[in-house]
């Protein structure tokens, strides 16, 4: 036993199956999608960028509250190796902080981009009511924004969960409301 090992155990299984049957039950979201969630129906969306510093998220719902893994691909070689990372995102959140993919935008980011653009369509459609379809991540971005909420709650307190409808109310100083 050296240093790096100590403490660590230890458990292997093997099963026989083709190695690119296994690759593309690990690489490919439609395969993805059979098997990456405990709960029976709880898998929401699989996404996969599949390339050395791509990004992979797993959305789920266990128990009524969300959970996304989510992690960068380190290494990609068909169909032997695949190394990449892993966190939960809402242990990230619930810990103060946003993470944010090695290429792309934080949660923080992309919402910061929606209030701006909701800010643009308030300008240019004075008076107009605005309706904005979008993913339950930035709905709870701007509920929060709108309830003032610190940024790393927002999920928590505003997910909207899937098909809920959230209406927000600006007014004419431009302060949001949540309703």
């Amino acid at each position: 036993m050296s240093v790096e090992t100590a403490g660590v155990v230890r458990i292997g299984r093997v099963i026989r199956a083709d190695r690119q049957r296994v690759w593309d039950a690990w690489t490919r979201p439609e395969q993805m999608m059979r098997w990456s969630c405990p709960v029976p129906g709880g898998l929401k969306g699989v996404t996969c960028d599949l390339r050395v510093g791509g990004a992979f998220e797993i959305r789920m719902v266990i128990d009524g509250a969300p959970h996304t893994a989510f992690g960068t691909y380190r290494e990609v070689e068909e169909p032997g190796r695949l190394v990449y990372t892993w966190d939960w995102r809402e242990a990230q959140w619930n810990a103060g902080k946003d993470p944010r993919p090695s290429e792309g935008e934080s949660l923080q980011d992309a919402t910061d981009r929606a209030v701006k653009g909701v800010e643009a369509l308030l300008q240019k459609y004075p008076g107009k009511n605005i309706v904005i379809v979008t993913h339950s991540d930035i709905c709870a971005g701007l509920a929060g924004h709108a309830a003032v909420t610190p940024f790393p709650q927002r999920y928590k307190r505003h997910g909207p969960g899937l098909g809920a409808v959230i209406e927000i109310q600006i007014g004419p100083q431009g302060k949001w409301e949540l309703k």
